[in-house]
């Protein structure tokens, strides 16, 4: 069985007593007693259970507080920089700034992008995503296909799915970017094909 959040978040309820939930961060044995329930716009909560047993309050508390942060992160959440989830990569940062994982977001992945001066994120495609590249510092060699320019600060790039790019940072300080993609894909929400060691995008910088 499925519960729902009124913003659609899921979560499974199983059918069988011992066998082990996931609810937010903790796990349980006992949650199939509930079947439904639904929060009211004040707050009261209301379920049905298979056997007519009081469900746990610890757990209900649990789960309502699950669904409050899945709605919440759904109508929208605030992100400061502190808070940022960052990933370091042999070329630069990648701070996530909305993702499934994050936000919730379904529809775009948005990052903030550092490129260590000297390297760049090499060849590669998103076959199923559009994506948009915004230089807010330094100048970045990008590539679009087999054709290159330097993006200054305020310059920008189009790439339409499953279309081959690369950017590199020619400046002697850090380049930062915004980036999106859209619609977000899997859990993550970005994926991409590394395409930099195949001809033709092998030889192209050389």
């Amino acid at each position: 069985m499925i519960v729902k959040s009124k913003n659609m978040c899921t979560f499974p309820v199983d059918a069988a007593d011992q066998t082990p939930v996931r609810l937010g961060n903790r796990t349980y044995r006992s949650v199939s007693i509930i079947m439904a329930f639904t929060i009211s716009v004040r707050g009261e909560i209301n379920c049905a259970t298979t056997n007519g047993i009081s469900p746990n309050v610890s757990v209900i508390l649990e789960l309502v507080l699950f669904l409050k942060e899945c709605d919440s992160q759904m109508n929208g959440k605030f992100i400061v920089s502190a808070e940022v989830e960052r990933d370091e990569l042999d070329w630069g940062t990648i701070g996530w700034l909305s993702r499934p994982a994050t936000t919730g977001g379904k529809d775009i992945v948005a990052m903030e992008v550092s490129l260590s001066p000297g390297f760049g994120h090499d060849f590669h495609k998103h076959p199923d995503q559009e994506e948009v590249i915004y230089v807010i510092e330094g100048s970045v060699e990008q590539w679009l296909e087999d054709k290159k320019q330097v993006l200054n600060a305020g310059d920008s790039v189009f790439i339409a799915a499953d279309v081959v790019h690369a950017s590199f940072n020619v400046s002697d300080q850090p380049a930062k970017l915004f980036v999106t993609l859209s619609p977000s894909m899997g859990e993550e929400g970005y994926q991409l094909i590394d395409v930099f060691d195949e001809a033709p995008w092998n030889t192209l910088r050389k």
